[in-house]
C-alpha cells in the first residue's frame, strides 16, 4: 500500500480504512452502506470514462493530430492520446467486471458478506487487495484524465507563440495549485497517521474476529 500509494493516488487508503473497521464491528447496515459507496464511485467513474473516451476519439479524429509520418512513427500527441484512451477503456472494463463479480456472488447481501469477509481476512493483506481493486476504476480514470491534459498541453505549447502559452501556463498553474491545496488539506496530519497505524497493527493481531452490533445479534455466531 505504501509503495503503490503515489501511483494509485492514495485512493485505496479510504476503502482500506473502512474495511479494517469490520474487524471489530460488522453490521449489515454498515456493509450495505459501504457497498453503495463503492457502487456509486464505480458508476461515476464509468460515466466519466465514457465521456473521456469520446473526447479522446474526437482528438484522434483531427487530421493534424492523427497523421503518421513518412517512416510510420506517431507524434507525442497521438501516443499520449492512445494512453488516455486505453486508460478510459480499462476503467470501464474494470467497473463492469467488479459489478459482475459482486452481484453474481451476492457479496452485496449481508449473509454472503460475512462469508466473503471471513475468507478475505484469512488471506495475507486481503483487505488491502480489495481496497485496491475497488479503487482501480477511479485510478485509471484519473490517469486517463492526466494523460488527456498532457495531450492538450503538448498541443498548446507545440509551435505556438507567447499569446497562447502565457494564458495556458497561468491556467495550468492555477489547476496544479488547486489540486495540491486540495490534497494537502484532505491529507491527515502525521499524528493521525501514526495513531491510525497503531490501531491497524492492533486490529491485525486479531484478524479473524467478526462481531455484530447490538441490534443485529445473530443466534448463530460467526
Amino acid at each position: 500500500m505504501a509503495f503503490l500509494a503515489p501511483f494509485l493516488l492514495k485512493s485505496p487508503d479510504v476503502y482500506a480504512e473502512e474495511l479494517h473497521t469490520f474487524h471489530d464491528n460488522f453490521t449489515p447496515e454498515r456493509w450495505a452502506k459501504f457497498v453503495r459507496k463503492v457502487d456509486m464511485s464505480i458508476r461515476d467513474s464509468n460515466l466519466l470514462a465514457t465521456v473521456l473516451l469520446s473526447a479522446n476519439i474526437g482528438v484522434l479524429g483531427i487530421g493534424s493530430v492523427d497523421e503518421s509520418t513518412k517512416n510510420g512513427s506517431r507524434s507525442s500527441v497521438q501516443i499520449i492520446t492512445y494512453v488516455s484512451t486505453i486508460g478510459s477503456v480499462g476503467s470501464i472494463i474494470l467497473g463492469l467486471a467488479i459489478f459482475k463479480q459482486y452481484r453474481a456472488k451476492g457479496a452485496d447481501t449481508p449473509l454472503r458478506a460475512v462469508t466473503v469477509l471471513k475468507r478475505i481476512l484469512r488471506e495475507p493483506y486481503g483487505l488491502e487487495r480489495i481496497a485496491i481493486i475497488c479503487s482501480l476504476p477511479y485510478v485509471l480514470l484519473m490517469w486517463s484524465l492526466i494523460a488527456f491534459l498532457g495531450t492538450l498541453v503538448v498541443i498548446c505549447y507545440n509551435d505556438t507563440d507567447l499569446e497562447v502559452r502565457i494564458p495556458v501556463s497561468v491556467a495550468l498553474a492555477l489547476i496544479f495549485l488547486s489540486v495540491f491545496s486540495c490534497l494537502y488539506t484532505a491529507g491527515p496530519p502525521d499524528k493521525e497517521n501514526h495513531k491510525s497505524q497503531e490501531q491497524l497493527n492492533t486490529k491485525r493481531a486479531f484478524p479473524y474476529q467478526l462481531t455484530f452490533g447490538p441490534r443485529d445479534q445473530d443466534p448463530h455466531p460467526v
